[in-house]
């Protein structure tokens, strides 16, 4: 795969209209995510590379709270991912490929 299929796939990603707002990734290992009780899984389906995350956290229905216990939980996994990971800056966003410091 590589940083430009990476950086080509994120931008492929964004609607047209909002293309500008692509600037970099933020990566993170799937280990640290794991560490959480977060399951990763490879979801090669989608395409090479991709992965599915799930937190293990039912989302209510739209226009309903969730359960302050859930949502704690869910706010400390993804506050632990968050604080391990990096975000790499695409000096071109616009493409193609990948512009910035090796992923």
């Amino acid at each position: 795969m590589g940083n430009d299929f990476c950086a080509d796939k994120s931008r492929s990603t964004v609607k047209e209209e909002d293309a500008s707002s692509y600037c970099g990734m933020l990566v993170f290992a799937a280990s640290v995510a794991r560490e959480t009780g977060t399951d990763v899984y490879d979801y090669r389906a989608d395409f090479c590379g991709h992965a599915h995350i799930n937190h293990g956290v039912s989302m209510p229905p739209r226009g309903e709270t969730m359960d302050p216990k859930e949502r704690e939980a869910l706010d400390k996994k993804c506050k632990a991912i968050l604080a391990s990971a990096v975000f790499h800056q695409d000096a071109y966003g616009a493409g193609p490929g990948w512009n910035g410091a090796p992923l």
